[in-house]
């Protein structure tokens, strides 16, 4: 088990899950401000939500299955282990993750630190 483990940490496959997950995220949270701009009925939100749901597991077999290296895309058994650039990638894949948390969380504190709409008091005449 420890080697599967040793495994996926060389492959990146966390660092490309979180990467995922956090830009899914990132997707919808646009994706719902565009949607409510242009009206787009809810099936189209909850379509999109579904496909970067399914392309999650994808996502990750493909991490494990495939290395990106200075000449393109391979397959990890292709790869020699002492020529693999995926400590560089993993840094890559660091950085972005930790300025989309970033960003992340200082949208959300913007979005609740705003004061909330003024609603309008009803107004009943009677007669």
């Amino acid at each position: 088990m420890n080697r599967v483990f040793t495994q996926l940490q060389r492959r990146n496959v966390f660092r490309v899950a979180a990467a995922y997950v956090i830009g899914g995220w990132i997707v919808l949270q646009v994706a719902d401000l565009l949607f409510g701009t242009f009206e787009a009925p809810t099936w189209v939100g909850k379509s999109l939500a579904v496909l970067i749901m399914l392309g999650f597991p994808i996502a990750c077999v493909f991490a494990w299955a495939f290395e990106l290296t200075p000449e393109g895309v391979k397959r990890t058994e292709a790869v020699d282990e002492s020529v693999s650039i995926t400590q560089q990638t993993g840094r890559r894949l660091d950085i972005f993750i930790l300025i989309s948390l970033v960003t992340l969380i200082g949208v959300t504190f913007w979005q609740k630190s705003e004061p909330p709409a003024p609603t309008q008091p009803v107004v009943s005449i009677s007669q």
